[in-house]
C-alpha cells in the first residue's frame, strides 16, 4: 500500500508506524515535503516549532521535495509536481493507495487520474465544508464529484465528515467507513510502582 500525504506530522507518525507493523513493512508513505520534520515556523500559529522525535522514523517513506522552502502546503504549493506523478506511474508495489486529503492540486489530479487506471484509491480526510461563498462552493463540489467518481472507500472522521460525503458529494453508504483520530498511548504511559 502507498499512502500519499503532504508532510509528516506529530499525529500521523505514530499511526504510520503502527500501520507499517500491521502491513509487515509493505506500506510506504509518500510525502510532498519534509519541512515539518525538525525545526520550522508554523504559519498558522505564528511560532517556531520543533518536535522531539524524528517524524520520518519507524516506517518506509519517500519525500518528493526535500528541504522545501515553504513551511506549509496549500492548494497550489507545491504546484503540479512531475516527480510526484512519475513516482506514482512507475510505482512497482500493489496499486492500492490511501490519500490523506485534497488540499493540494496534485492530490486532486491524482484522484481524477484514478478514473482511468485500475487503481484501488481510498481517501481518509477531514472533509466538512469551510467555504462560505456559494459560487466557489458549488464549483468546488462539482470538481470533487468528478474527481472522486472512482474512489473505492471514503474513511470519514466524525459525523460532519460523513454528512459531507453523503449529502454534498453523493457518496453511497457502502463506500463509507469510520476512521477516528487516535493517540499513541504507550508514549504517555508511565510505569506504575506497586507497593508490596
Amino acid at each position: 500500500m502507498l499512502v500519499v500525504d503532504t508532510h509528516p506530522s506529530q499525529y500521523s507518525a505514530p499511526f504510520y508506524r503502527a500501520f507499517n507493523q500491521a502491513y509487515k513493512g509493505e506500506m510506504t508513505v509518500l510525502f510532498f515535503s519534509d519541512f515539518s520534520n525538525g525545526k520550522f515556523r508554523d504559519s498558522e500559529f505564528g511560532k517556531e516549532i520543533t518536535w522531539e522525535e524524528d517524524l520520518l522514523a519507524g516506517y518506509k517513506n519517500v519525500v518528493i521535495e526535500k528541504n522545501y522552502q515553504r513551511s506549509y502546503i496549500s492548494l497550489f504549493s507545491p504546484f503540479i509536481s512531475f516527480r510526484f506523478f512519475y513516482f506514482i506511474l512507475t510505482y512497482k508495489g500493489e496499486k492500492k493507495f490511501l490519500l490523506t486529503g485534497w488540499n493540494n492540486i496534485n492530490l486532486i489530479i491524482f484522484a481524477f487520474l484514478s478514473r482511468f487506471f485500475k487503481w484501488d484509491v481510498n481517501i481518509r480526510a477531514e472533509s466538512f465544508d469551510k467555504f462560505s461563498r456559494k459560487r466557489f462552493t458549488f464549483i468546488r463540489h462539482c470538481i470533487l464529484r468528478i474527481c472522486f467518481k472512482k474512489i473505492h472507500k471514503f474513511f470519514y472522521i466524525g459525523t460532519r465528515s460523513k454528512s459531507f460525503y453523503l449529502k454534498t458529494l453523493s457518496v453511497s453508504d457502502e463506500q463509507l467507513a469510520p476512521s477516528l483520530y487516535g493517540v499513541d498511548n504507550q508514549r504517555f504511559s508511565c510505569p506504575v510502582k506497586r507497593s508490596a
